[in-house]
Formats: structure tokens, C-alpha cells, sequence
């Protein structure tokens, strides 16, 4: 960092460490405020509690940050835009508003001043778990790869039970580096297994590698989650044809085919899983395990059904 800007940093951090605290009443009120912001079932509530923390402390920034979020939540972020601009004003330091600021600038479209408070936040504290996700998360979306698994990989280190290691494997596939994005992939799974982004990649990759079984039981558990997706289901068929089982792969992949009855990829495997029924079992005699694939097709489309409409 420049000396001049961490002398500015510091000097900000000082004066923020002066400011004096507010009344009992007036911090309460904020308590209140944020409290039911952050429940999310009483906005109405927060805004009263939090304008009355302002009506006692004009000065508070922390209730005008709050009261921000309350505004974009309602409103989006042109009407907060004061609230959180007065925060920061009060409180230069206060690393939490440029990231909740950034965050709301972001979803605005605003990129560049986004990436201006998430780097004012990280120059406040480098190791901000959320800044350095959101900034990198942001670099992603303007193509710089670099930038983005650096502070990604910083992001991993402070908290590692975060969803950065998603993302990094979205990038490292990207990339076509596959042994990062597995093994990205993976950490991901292991702190959130019910993550269907994450398994539904990772089934790709076995299969692309040629071990259809793995891929096979990560479609499988993917089709547990979401039951009507037709990538998963033409993976998974096209897993099954890859194992050798042809009753299964035509089942699962005329599913798919329902799903997405112009993808030349599952209409291509559909064709050549009929082919090799037939060619196992001799034709007319083929005709009872593709009439057992059909019954399995719409034992799928029945699942997915009453996975819609318990």
C-alpha cells in the first residue's frame, strides 16, 4: 500500500476511534433496528426503530448504514444512495458500508464504483472475508481471471468454510485446468454437499474422463435435488450408456430429451443407446426392453411431477 494512502487509512481509524458513543436509548433503538432487519420479517419495524435511533443521535452512522439497507431492500439502491453515502461520511472507516455499499452499487450495475468500496474496505482490513469474496466475484464478471482466484484463494485461507472454492471451480473449468477445478469442486462438496451446481460439474468432469461410474452416482444424487433437469438426466443416461447399461441410458435419456427435445448431444446419445439395445438383444426381440425403457421414462416424468406438486 502507498504510504500516503495508509496514512489516510490510519488517520480515518483514529478519528473513528474518538467518535463518542451513543446514549443508552439511542443504541438500543439501532439494536432493535438491526435486529429486525436482519430477521427480515418486519422491515416496517426497523425503519421505525432505527429513524428513532437517528431522532436521538444525528450522528450515528451505523443507523444510517442500517437504515440503507432497509431503503434498498424497499426501495433499491437510488433511494438509499443517501443513507449510505452520510454513513461513510460519518465514518470513513467504517469497512462494513463500503462493503454494503459496494454490494448494493454492484447489483445497480455501478461496477466501477462497486470495486472502489470493495477495495477501500480491503484497504481497511485485508483479510474482510466478505470484500475479498465480492471483489472477487466482481473481477470474474470483467474477465480478469488472475485477479479474481487470487483474492478467491485469499478468501479460502480466512474463511474456508466459505463458497469461494464454487466459484474457483467455475473459473479453473473455464480455464479447462480440470485436476484444479475436481479438486475445487470437491471442498466445495465437502462443506456443502446439498450444492448441485458443484456435483453436477464434478459428474461432468468423471465423465469426460471416462469413469461413468462416478459420474453415474453424481447424476443420481444431482437428480435428488432437482428432479426435472435435463442436464443432469443427460449426463446421467449418457453415464448409463457408457457403463453398458443400454435399458437404463434410453430411459433417463428420453426424460432428458423431454426436457430439451432440440439438444443434438442427448439426441445423439438417445439414437445410439437404442442402437446398441438392439444390437444386444437382436431385433423384434428388442421390442420388451425398449418398451421397459419407456416405462421407466415415465416412472421419471412421474417422479418429477410429484417433486413439484407434493
Amino acid at each position: 500500500m502507498h504510504p500516503l494512502t495508509l496514512h489516510a487509512v490510519l488517520l480515518v481509524a483514529t478519528l473513528d476511534a474518538v467518535v463518542t458513543p451513543p446514549s443508552q436509548d439511542a443504541q438500543a433503538a439501532f439494536e432493535r433496528g438491526r435486529r429486525l432487519y436482519e430477521l427480515g420479517d418486519d422491515l416496517k419495524g426497523a425503519r421505525t426503530s432505527l429513524d428513532e435511533a437517528l431522532k436521538l443521535r444525528p450522528d450515528y452512522a451505523e443507523a444510517y448504514l442500517y437504515r440503507a439497507l432497509v431503503t434498498q431492500h424497499d426501495h433499491g439502491v437510488a433511494a438509499a444512495r443517501s443513507d449510505f453515502e452520510t454513513a461513510l461520511k460519518l465514518r470513513p472507516a467504517m469497512k462494513e458500508a463500503h462493503r454494503h455499499f459496494g454490494e448494493a452499487l454492484a447489483d445497480s450495475g455501478e461496477i466501477s464504483a462497486a470495486e472502489a468500496h470493495y477495495r477501500q474496505a480491503l484497504a481497511l482490513d485485508p483479510r474482510y472475508p466478505e470484500a475479498l469474496y465480492l471483489l472477487g466475484k466482481l473481477l470474474r464478471g470483467k474477465g480478469d481471471l488472475d485477479g479474481a482466484v487470487k483474492l478467491l484463494e485469499a478468501h479460502a485461507t480466512v474463511a474456508p468454510k466459505g463458497s469461494s472454492h464454487h466459484v474457483l471451480g467455475e473459473i479453473f473449468l473455464e480455464r479447462g485446468d480440470d485436476a484444479r477445478a475436481e479438486k475445487e469442486l470437491e471442498l466445495d462438496l465437502a462443506i456443502d454437499g446439498a450444492c448441485y451446481e458443484s456435483r453436477v460439474n464434478l459428474a461432468g468432469l468423471a465423465l469426460s474422463r471416462g469413469d461413468a461410474t462416478k459420474a453415474a452416482r453424481e447424476y443420481e444424487i444431482s437428480l435428488t435435488y432437482h428432479p426435472a433437469d435435463a442436464r443432469s438426466l443427460s449426463g446421467l443416461g449418457r453415464a448409463y450408456l457408457a457403463l453398458g447399461d443400454h435399458e437404463k441410458a434410453v430411459g433417463v435419456l428420453r426424460s432428458a430429451l423431454d426436457l430439451a427435445p432440440h439438444d443434438a448431444q442427448v439426441q445423439d446419445a438417445l439414437a445410439s443407446a437404442r442402437r446398441h439395445l438392439r444390437l444386444s438383444l437382436g431385433w423384434p426381440l428388442a421390442i420388451v426392453p425398449t418398451a421397459i425403457a419407456a416405462a421407466l421414462a415415465v416412472y421419471v416424468a412421474m417422479s418429477r411431477r410429484s417433486a413439484h406438486h407434493p
